[in-house]
């Protein structure tokens, strides 16, 4: 320490004279004297630069303590991102070498590709948006039934500045409360610009309501397509090998996949009529064989790890709201009904339409109907609305066989249940049967049978199900005996939405050709296609493996697919549902169900 100046006094040496913070310790126990302003300046200048070197770290750190953050979230998401994937990332393409005989065991030698994952992207301003607006642009005082309405949507971020980019997902209805009157709108133009316009025709007098919502931003938009063409999908299954040694049952549960795994001993499945591929791990128990192969079902944990794992930072919060509701600058539409007969006009405007044939989705109409008192009046051909035993009798001497996921089921399951006791449905002899069938229902007196058989794999079982009730729709068409008689029945889409959009497309270009061969074995034969429906959103993780996008752009593909084929009759399950007047289900309001099915017996039985 440098001596004070001569001119400066000093301060006194004892420590009560000094202020705690300018005391400084000397081994020798006595006080260093110097000159009390000396000596807060000094301190003083030493606190700024201890403030500033704090600063400067805390800056410094700050971007790494964000993407820490980022990554716990990440990671509480899945726990089992902790464990030792099945799959190894490489790039590259597969190459495998396939046994083409039923059971064989054989050893995979491939890997599953992975998405790369790009940088942090912005964060999506939009997704908790309830700042878009719909309106309507020929705004009046009054309307007349068949008025057409212009409606305009603007797309608005999170911050309420108008979006410059199109691809929002939206769905948009009419509704009136007191008649329980409602009708899907197409939103059918996107200028590319975040403004959206639609027309539809007011079908029905009364109070009138636009009602929007925001089902999913572009952005979740842009994550869905992403992250839906990942192969070989995002869905993983647990089989069962199931044996009895000794009176003692032998178990074991593996991993099954429609692509080979990477680094295991397999047991291929792969169909030998359609090529359709099926894996599963080869039991490791001396006890069993590739034959053991029982029942089967979907591997939930993984396959939430593999759809999580899909994601980019930050893309997980896209999904924490949906379906948001838009608000609407249009009050409520007066709907004028010309001298109180509109209940008349629109019975004489249905009994005009032609009856219900195959064909008629070809230049169907949207929307393909509407609502009124919840009853679904179609615009395309002539719903009969039959008493329970004019339907018994319709359906004489008819052999409907229903084939599909669980909303065809339903149709199964109101057909068996709505007209008993005539029509009794068998019981089902273990659990998994109640779901994916096989299931019958007669009415012997009328001979009438009633048929429900699941799709073939990817059904996506929630529990155990037994192996030999999945059969792919191809090979049950190409098996069935049919006459003039014979109905059947069509639908698949929910259990395809966690795979790429090609299998889906793939499987219905197989199912068309397989309808084409059975209508050259019987041209009389009836063939009905029920379209997809909507469906609930809860948790992220569900919205990511069966969002409502994913269903619209697998039903798109279907009635595209179809689109030339005119010996097929559609049931427009999509409209309905839009239009529906109940909460959003995968399995739609009985209320709905009916409607379909009175769809259903007026294609079996047309009006005369």
């Amino acid at each position: 320490m440098l001596p004070p100046p001569a001119s400066m006094p000093l301060a006194s040496c004892t420590a009560s004279s000094m202020p705690k913070w300018a005391i400084k310790h000397v081994s020798g126990g006595s006080w260093p004297c110097e000159p009390v302003s000396q000596i807060m300046q000094r301190s003083l200048s030493k606190k700024i630069s201890l403030l500033l070197v704090i600063v400067a770290v805390i800056i410094l750190v700050q971007p790494y303590k964000v993407q820490f953050s980022g990554t716990m979230m990440s990671s509480s998401r899945s726990m089992a991102s902790l464990r030792a994937p099945i799959f190894k990332s490489v790039t590259g393409r597969e190459t495998v070498k396939k046994s083409s005989i039923k059971g064989k065991q054989t050893n995979g030698n491939t890997t599953r590709p992975t998405t790369p994952r790009p940088a942090t992207i912005q964060p999506c301003i939009s997704c908790t948006s309830n700042y878009s607006t719909a309106e309507v642009v020929n705004v009046r005082g009054t309307y007349k039934v068949n008025d057409v309405i212009q409606i305009r949507i603007i797309a608005r971020d999170g911050q309420g500045v108008p979006k410059r980019s199109g691809g929002d997902y939206f769905r948009v209805k009419l509704y009136t409360k007191e008649t329980e009157s409602s009708s899907s709108i197409d939103v059918t133009n996107d200028l590319g610009n975040g403004t959206y316009s639609a027309e539809v025709t007011l079908r029905w007098p009364g109070k009138v309501r636009v009602i929007a919502t925001l089902v999913h931003p572009r952005e979740a938009v842009d994550i869905l397509k992403r992250i839906r063409n990942i192969e070989p999908g995002r869905t993983v299954f647990l089989g069962r090998y199931s044996k009895k040694v000794n009176s003692t049952e032998v178990n074991e549960d593996l991993t099954c996949l429609l692509k080979v795994i990477a680094n295991k001993s397999l047991c291929n499945y792969t169909d030998e009529r359609t090529g359709y591929p099926w894996f599963c791990v080869a039991p490791s128990k001396k006890e069993l064989t590739c034959k053991d192969w029982f029942s089967y079902q979907i591997h939930q944990s993984l396959s939430s790890k593999y759809t999580l794992d899909a994601l980019k930072k930050g893309e997980y919060d896209v999904f924490k709201t949906h379906k948001l509701p838009i608000t609407i600058l249009t009050p409520e539409l007066n709907v004028a009904d010309k001298n109180d007969g509109w209940q008349l006009a629109q019975e004489t405007y249905q009994k005009s339409l032609p009856s219900c044939l195959p064909g008629q989705h070809l230049y169907n109409k949207v929307p393909s109907g509407f609502y009124h008192h919840n009853i679904w009046y179609s615009d395309q051909c002539h719903i009969r609305r039959l008493s329970k035993k004019s339907a018994l009798e319709c359906l004489r001497n008819k052999d409907i066989h229903i084939y599909g996921d669980s909303t065809a089921r339903q149709l199964y399951e109101y057909l068996s249940l709505h007209y008993r006791p005539d029509l009794v449905g068998s019981e089902p002899e273990f659990a998994s049967q109640a779901r994916s069938g096989p299931l019958t229902a007669k009415d012997g007196k009328r001979n009438i049978s009633v048929h429900f058989k699941a799709h073939g794999f990817p059904l996506r079982p929630t529990i155990m199900t037994r192996r030999d009730t999945a059969s792919y729709i191809v090979n049950e068409l190409d098996d069935l005996k049919v006459n003039a008689r014979s109905v059947i029945l069509l639908s698949l889409s929910q259990h395809f939405t966690t795979f790429p959009l090609s299998l889906y497309e793939q499987r219905i270009r197989d199912i068309k050709d397989a309808v084409r061969r059975l209508h050259v074995r019987s041209p009389r034969t009836m063939v009905i296609i029920k379209s997809a429906n909507t469906r609930e959103h809860s948790q992220v993780i569900h919205q990511l493996q069966n969002s409502e996008w994913y269903i619209r752009s697998l039903d798109l593909s279907l009635r595209a697919l179809f689109s030339d084929y005119p010996s097929v009759a559609f049931i427009d399950a999509w409209d309905m549902t839009i239009a529906q007047n109940f909460v959003s289900n995968v399995h739609p309001h009985k209320t709905v169900v009916n409607s379909m099915n009175d769809q259903l017996i007026s294609f079996i039985c047309p009006v005369p």
